[in-house]
């Protein structure tokens, strides 16, 4: 699977483990030195476990070296179920774990997105904890310059 190819893009639902059907969908590509995700939610367990295993195969297919950049964009809905809020931040940790190859998270959302800045004051922390610089936008042009400006050469 050649994930660098444009437009191939990975769904959390096809990872879903379970007999209860995912509730929300993300979806991730890889594109030069970004990996893109588009989230729809309201999200449950099982779409959040998918999340997890999609990004597992997703980065088995970076180049193994050379750093990276990622951007969350939340459409529509950005809220969780309480076992899919915990599931999420422990994805977050092991993906915060990689820190020496991430050179930012930035997360958009439009200001109607329901449920963003509780997310962003449960999470943003995380990323501090980890290190990580992170960002929020409302739009993806702004998201993608500062992604940009994070992987310049130091």
């Amino acid at each position: 699977m050649d994930m660098q190819r444009p437009g191939l893009w990975l769904s959390s639902s096809d990872f879903a483990p379970g007999h209860f059907a995912p509730h929300g969908e993300f979806r991730l590509c890889v594109q030069g030195q970004l990996v893109l995700y588009e989230a729809h939610g309201p999200f449950n367990l099982q779409a959040v476990q998918g999340l997890g295993a999609a990004r597992q195969a997703l980065l088995q297919h970076l180049p193994p070296q050379g750093r990276f950049a990622a951007i969350v964009h939340f459409q529509g809905n950005a809220v969780m179920t309480a076992d899919a809020l915990e599931a999420w931040e422990q994805g977050l940790k092991q993906f915060a774990a990689q820190r020496s190859r991430i050179a930012g998270v930035a997360w958009v959302a439009a200001p109607e997105v329901e449920g963003i800045h509780f997310l962003l004051s449960l999470y943003r922390r995380i990323f501090e904890e980890a290190r990580l610089p992170f960002a929020f936008f409302e739009t993806m042009e702004l998201a993608r310059a500062w992604a940009a400006q994070q992987l310049r050469p130091v």
